[in-house]
């Protein structure tokens, strides 16, 4: 459900075009935040996020495998030519967020 605000919330900008479980790099991306060019031709910066979601008793380890989990997956999404193409000039930026139940467990930009 979280993810579905958020979606809505992105969407009401004009300056991304929102994709979700976008197919990118052999596996399927949780957000790619699209540079709208159309609207705004400045844009240099764009984003692919990744979440996980672990149950509320999870242990720091597990939270930091989850990390893991989403950084080597990020790395993998960011090699596609979609994204590339789809990028032009901007910056990509690749984070990685992790849940424990509702609360957020961990944040990362992954260089």
């Amino acid at each position: 459900m979280y993810c579905a605000h958020l979606l809505v919330y992105l969407s009401l900008t004009n300056f991304f075009v929102i994709f979700p479980e976008q197919e990118m790099g052999k596996g399927f991306s949780d957000l790619w935040m699209s540079p709208n060019f159309l609207h705004h031709p400045e844009m240099r910066h764009c984003y692919i996020v990744e979440f996980k979601y672990l149950p509320h008793n999870a242990s720091d380890d597990a939270v930091a495998g989850k990390m893991a989990e989403a950084r080597t997956q990020l790395q993998q999404y960011a090699t596609d030519a979609k994204y590339e193409a789809a990028k032009g000039n901007t910056t990509l930026h690749r984070i990685a967020v992790t849940y424990r139940a509702w609360e957020l467990a961990a944040l990362e930009e992954i260089f």
